[in-house]
Protein backbone atom coordinates (compact mmCIF):
# COMPACT_ATOMS: atom_id res chain seq x y z
CA UNK A 1 0.00 0.00 0.00
CA UNK A 2 1.06 3.67 -0.62
CA UNK A 3 2.52 5.59 1.56
CA UNK A 4 0.27 9.04 0.83
CA UNK A 5 1.69 12.41 2.30
CA UNK A 6 -0.63 15.70 1.95
CA UNK A 7 0.66 18.97 3.18
CA UNK A 8 -1.57 21.87 4.87
CA UNK A 9 0.15 25.29 5.03
CA UNK A 10 -0.91 27.36 8.46
CA UNK A 11 -0.34 30.41 7.06
CA UNK A 12 0.06 31.91 10.67
CA UNK A 13 2.29 34.44 11.73
CA UNK A 14 2.28 36.70 14.69
CA UNK A 15 4.28 38.52 16.77
CA UNK A 16 6.31 36.57 19.93
CA UNK A 17 3.95 33.91 19.69
CA UNK A 18 2.35 31.51 16.89
CA UNK A 19 -1.04 29.79 17.19
CA UNK A 20 -1.54 26.61 15.25
CA UNK A 21 -4.76 27.57 13.19
CA UNK A 22 -6.94 24.68 13.74
CA UNK A 23 -7.02 25.33 17.15
CA UNK A 24 -7.29 28.89 17.98
CA UNK A 25 -9.40 32.12 16.32
CA UNK A 26 -6.83 34.32 17.04
CA UNK A 27 -6.13 37.30 14.19
CA UNK A 28 -3.01 37.60 12.28
CA UNK A 29 -1.68 39.93 9.80
CA UNK A 30 -2.90 39.01 6.75
CA UNK A 31 -0.09 40.47 4.81
CA UNK A 32 2.43 38.05 6.19
CA UNK A 33 2.88 35.52 3.39
CA UNK A 34 4.44 32.36 3.15
CA UNK A 35 4.86 30.90 -0.12
CA UNK A 36 7.14 27.89 -1.01
CA UNK A 37 8.74 26.30 -4.68
CA UNK A 38 8.76 23.16 -3.23
CA UNK A 39 5.32 22.68 -1.41
CA UNK A 40 1.72 22.85 -2.85
CA UNK A 41 -1.25 23.07 -0.13
CA UNK A 42 -3.12 20.60 -0.23
CA UNK A 43 -1.11 18.60 -2.66
CA UNK A 44 0.89 15.25 -1.90
CA UNK A 45 4.74 15.97 -1.19
CA UNK A 46 6.98 15.02 -3.73
CA UNK A 47 9.95 12.83 -3.35
CA UNK A 48 12.51 14.89 -2.72
CA UNK A 49 11.32 16.07 0.59
CA UNK A 50 10.32 12.90 1.91
CA UNK A 51 12.31 10.88 4.60
CA UNK A 52 15.08 8.63 3.32
CA UNK A 53 14.97 5.66 5.28
CA UNK A 54 12.81 3.46 7.69
CA UNK A 55 11.19 2.46 4.56
CA UNK A 56 10.66 5.43 2.71
CA UNK A 57 13.41 6.36 -0.57
CA UNK A 58 12.81 9.99 -0.89
CA UNK A 59 16.15 12.82 -0.61
CA UNK A 60 15.08 14.06 2.02
CA UNK A 61 15.56 17.90 1.34
CA UNK A 62 14.09 20.28 3.46
CA UNK A 63 11.74 22.68 0.93
CA UNK A 64 12.52 25.89 -0.42
CA UNK A 65 10.35 28.64 1.70
CA UNK A 66 9.83 32.68 1.53
CA UNK A 67 7.89 34.75 3.15
CA UNK A 68 6.98 38.67 2.56
CA UNK A 69 4.72 41.33 4.75
CA UNK A 70 6.72 40.44 8.44
CA UNK A 71 6.12 43.03 11.45
CA UNK A 72 8.22 46.01 11.20
CA UNK A 73 9.78 45.24 14.77
CA UNK A 74 10.67 42.00 13.68
CA UNK A 75 14.06 41.12 15.61
CA UNK A 76 14.26 37.39 14.09
CA UNK A 77 12.61 34.04 12.42
CA UNK A 78 12.07 30.84 13.35
CA UNK A 79 10.41 28.11 10.90
CA UNK A 80 8.58 24.95 12.11
CA UNK A 81 6.80 21.56 10.35
CA UNK A 82 4.79 19.53 12.33
CA UNK A 83 2.58 16.88 11.33
CA UNK A 84 -0.68 16.10 13.67
CA UNK A 85 -1.81 12.91 12.37
CA UNK A 86 1.79 11.21 13.38
CA UNK A 87 0.51 8.16 15.95
CA UNK A 88 2.61 8.85 18.79
CA UNK A 89 -0.30 10.41 20.77
CA UNK A 90 1.36 13.89 20.44
CA UNK A 91 2.54 14.31 16.67
CA UNK A 92 6.00 14.82 15.29
CA UNK A 93 8.04 17.19 14.76
CA UNK A 94 9.92 17.22 11.39
CA UNK A 95 12.58 20.56 11.23
CA UNK A 96 13.24 23.20 13.80
CA UNK A 97 14.95 26.72 12.53
CA UNK A 98 15.75 29.12 14.62
CA UNK A 99 17.19 32.64 14.97
CA UNK A 100 16.98 33.61 11.74
CA UNK A 101 18.26 36.89 10.84
CA UNK A 102 14.95 39.39 10.52
CA UNK A 103 16.34 40.53 7.16
CA UNK A 104 16.28 37.04 5.58
CA UNK A 105 13.03 36.27 3.86
CA UNK A 106 13.61 33.05 2.25
CA UNK A 107 15.34 29.28 2.99
CA UNK A 108 16.78 27.70 -0.03
CA UNK A 109 15.85 23.70 -1.07
CA UNK A 110 17.95 21.62 1.65
CA UNK A 111 18.53 24.74 4.32
CA UNK A 112 17.47 22.00 6.95
CA UNK A 113 20.49 19.52 6.47
CA UNK A 114 23.57 20.62 9.07
CA UNK A 115 26.20 19.37 6.23
CA UNK A 116 25.27 22.03 3.60
CA UNK A 117 25.87 25.02 5.59
CA UNK A 118 22.84 26.85 3.63
CA UNK A 119 21.72 28.59 6.35
CA UNK A 120 22.13 32.49 6.74
CA UNK A 121 24.73 33.40 9.45
CA UNK A 122 23.47 33.22 13.47
CA UNK A 123 20.41 30.77 12.24
CA UNK A 124 20.70 27.20 14.04
CA UNK A 125 18.42 24.02 13.51
CA UNK A 126 17.07 22.66 16.66
CA UNK A 127 16.39 18.73 17.46
CA UNK A 128 13.42 16.90 15.80
CA UNK A 129 11.38 14.38 16.94
CA UNK A 130 14.16 12.04 14.93
CA UNK A 131 16.46 13.14 17.76
CA UNK A 132 18.79 14.83 15.91
CA UNK A 133 19.03 18.72 14.64
CA UNK A 134 18.07 18.99 10.99
CA UNK A 135 15.42 18.38 8.58
CA UNK A 136 13.40 15.07 8.86
CA UNK A 137 10.88 14.59 5.67
CA UNK A 138 7.75 13.16 5.60
CA UNK A 139 7.30 9.18 6.18
CA UNK A 140 4.25 8.16 7.68
CA UNK A 141 3.97 4.35 8.38
CA UNK A 142 2.28 1.79 6.19
CA UNK A 143 -1.90 1.93 5.82
CA UNK A 144 -2.39 5.10 7.16
CA UNK A 145 -4.93 7.86 6.23
CA UNK A 146 -3.03 11.02 4.35
CA UNK A 147 -0.94 12.63 6.77
CA UNK A 148 -1.23 16.52 7.50
CA UNK A 149 2.25 18.74 6.92
CA UNK A 150 1.85 22.15 9.20
CA UNK A 151 4.77 24.52 7.90
CA UNK A 152 4.98 27.47 10.25
CA UNK A 153 7.10 30.88 10.31
CA UNK A 154 7.32 32.66 13.37
CA UNK A 155 8.36 36.50 12.95
CA UNK A 156 9.42 37.30 16.75
CA UNK A 157 9.98 40.78 18.55
CA UNK A 158 12.82 39.30 20.65
CA UNK A 159 16.20 37.52 19.47
CA UNK A 160 15.16 34.79 22.57
CA UNK A 161 14.50 31.62 21.11
CA UNK A 162 14.53 28.21 22.98
CA UNK A 163 15.26 25.01 21.18
CA UNK A 164 12.75 22.69 21.45
CA UNK A 165 15.22 20.11 22.40
CA UNK A 166 14.99 21.73 25.78
CA UNK A 167 11.05 21.37 26.38
CA UNK A 168 9.99 18.45 28.10
CA UNK A 169 6.23 16.93 27.96
CA UNK A 170 4.45 14.80 30.40
CA UNK A 171 1.13 12.62 30.23
CA UNK A 172 -1.17 12.19 32.45
CA UNK A 173 -5.01 11.34 32.49
CA UNK A 174 -7.36 14.80 32.38
CA UNK A 175 -10.64 15.78 33.85
CA UNK A 176 -12.09 17.85 31.13
CA UNK A 177 -12.99 17.59 27.13
CA UNK A 178 -10.12 14.79 26.83
CA UNK A 179 -10.52 13.01 30.21
CA UNK A 180 -11.14 9.54 31.05
CA UNK A 181 -14.72 8.87 29.99
CA UNK A 182 -13.62 10.27 26.97
CA UNK A 183 -11.00 8.32 25.09
CA UNK A 184 -9.53 6.34 28.40
CA UNK A 185 -5.76 7.88 27.32
CA UNK A 186 -3.64 10.38 28.83
CA UNK A 187 -4.69 13.48 27.03
CA UNK A 188 -3.49 15.73 29.58
CA UNK A 189 0.27 17.70 28.67
CA UNK A 190 2.31 19.29 30.71
CA UNK A 191 5.37 21.39 29.31
CA UNK A 192 8.54 21.11 31.30
CA UNK A 193 10.81 23.90 31.20
CA UNK A 194 14.17 23.62 33.26
CA UNK A 195 14.42 27.72 33.92
CA UNK A 196 17.41 27.09 36.25
CA UNK A 197 19.69 25.98 33.55
CA UNK A 198 18.54 26.88 30.37
CA UNK A 199 21.29 27.91 28.08
CA UNK A 200 18.85 29.66 26.19
CA UNK A 201 18.59 32.37 29.13
CA UNK A 202 21.04 34.71 30.01
CA UNK A 203 20.72 35.57 34.32
CA UNK A 204 18.75 39.23 33.57
CA UNK A 205 16.24 37.36 31.91
CA UNK A 206 16.14 34.11 34.29
CA UNK A 207 15.50 36.38 37.44
CA UNK A 208 13.05 38.40 36.18
CA UNK A 209 11.22 34.69 35.29
CA UNK A 210 11.69 33.89 38.46
CA UNK A 211 10.20 36.18 39.75
CA UNK A 212 7.19 36.93 37.71
CA UNK A 213 6.41 33.45 37.22
CA UNK A 214 7.38 31.79 41.05
CA UNK A 215 4.50 30.22 41.44
CA UNK A 216 4.80 28.20 38.09
CA UNK A 217 8.26 27.15 39.20
CA UNK A 218 9.09 24.20 41.24
CA UNK A 219 12.16 23.63 44.28
CA UNK A 220 14.37 22.20 41.20
CA UNK A 221 13.99 25.21 39.01
CA UNK A 222 11.24 23.37 36.36
CA UNK A 223 9.04 25.86 34.99
CA UNK A 224 5.34 23.70 34.09
CA UNK A 225 2.58 24.62 31.64
CA UNK A 226 -0.33 22.09 31.50
CA UNK A 227 -3.20 21.76 28.91
CA UNK A 228 -6.26 19.67 28.94
CA UNK A 229 -8.88 21.18 27.44
CA UNK A 230 -8.66 19.37 24.19
CA UNK A 231 -9.19 15.62 23.30
CA UNK A 232 -6.12 14.61 21.66
CA UNK A 233 -2.31 14.67 23.07
CA UNK A 234 -1.36 17.07 20.11
CA UNK A 235 -3.67 19.45 20.52
CA UNK A 236 -2.87 19.61 24.09
CA UNK A 237 0.69 19.40 23.61
CA UNK A 238 0.12 22.95 20.92
CA UNK A 239 -2.12 24.50 23.21
CA UNK A 240 0.75 23.75 26.13
CA UNK A 241 3.84 25.23 24.23
CA UNK A 242 1.02 28.19 23.01
CA UNK A 243 0.78 29.11 26.82
CA UNK A 244 4.43 29.04 27.42
CA UNK A 245 5.64 31.31 24.70
CA UNK A 246 3.01 33.72 26.19
CA UNK A 247 3.96 33.38 29.69
CA UNK A 248 7.31 34.26 29.14
CA UNK A 249 6.45 37.20 26.55
CA UNK A 250 4.08 38.55 29.32
CA UNK A 251 7.03 37.83 32.01
CA UNK A 252 9.56 39.74 30.02
CA UNK A 253 7.93 42.36 28.98
CA UNK A 254 9.09 45.54 29.86
CA UNK A 255 6.70 47.43 32.52
CA UNK A 256 5.56 50.63 30.93
CA UNK A 257 6.88 53.62 32.18
CA UNK A 258 4.43 55.62 34.88
CA UNK A 259 4.02 59.76 35.06
CA UNK A 260 3.58 61.66 37.72
CA UNK A 261 0.48 63.30 37.80
CA UNK A 262 -1.22 66.14 39.60
CA UNK A 263 -4.79 64.90 41.09
CA UNK A 264 -7.61 67.19 39.89
CA UNK A 265 -9.97 69.48 42.11
CA UNK A 266 -12.63 66.88 41.90
CA UNK A 267 -10.68 63.78 43.10
CA UNK A 268 -9.36 66.17 46.00
CA UNK A 269 -12.99 66.86 46.99
CA UNK A 270 -13.94 63.09 47.04
CA UNK A 271 -10.36 62.23 48.86
CA UNK A 272 -11.70 64.91 51.33
CA UNK A 273 -15.41 63.97 52.15
CA UNK A 274 -14.09 60.33 52.09
CA UNK A 275 -11.93 60.87 54.86
CA UNK A 276 -14.75 62.73 56.71
CA UNK A 277 -16.79 60.23 56.23
CA UNK A 278 -14.84 57.26 57.96
CA UNK A 279 -14.10 59.85 60.53
CA UNK A 280 -18.00 59.68 61.66
CA UNK A 281 -18.06 56.19 60.99
CA UNK A 282 -15.42 55.90 63.86
CA UNK A 283 -17.06 58.27 66.05
CA UNK A 284 -19.94 56.80 66.19
CA UNK A 285 -18.33 52.87 66.99
CA UNK A 286 -17.38 54.95 70.17
CA UNK A 287 -20.36 56.29 71.39
CA UNK A 288 -21.84 53.56 74.15
CA UNK A 289 -25.50 54.72 75.53
CA UNK A 290 -26.22 53.47 78.95
CA UNK A 291 -29.86 53.10 79.16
Amino acid sequence: MNRSTVLRFSFLMSIGVALFGRAWTRATPAAFVLTSADLHAGHSIASAQVYSGMGCDGRNQSPQLSWTGAPKNTKSFAITMYDPDAPTGSGWWHWVVFNIPADVTSLPTGAGSSSKHLLPPGAALGSTDFGTPGYGGPCPPQGDEPHHYIVTVYALDDSLSIPFAELGFETSRAGGPGGQNVNKVESRVTLVFPLATSPSLDEPRRERLRERLASRISKAGLLRVSSQRHRTQAQNREAAVERFVELLREALAEDPERRPTRPTRASRRRRVEGKRARSRVKELRGRIRDD
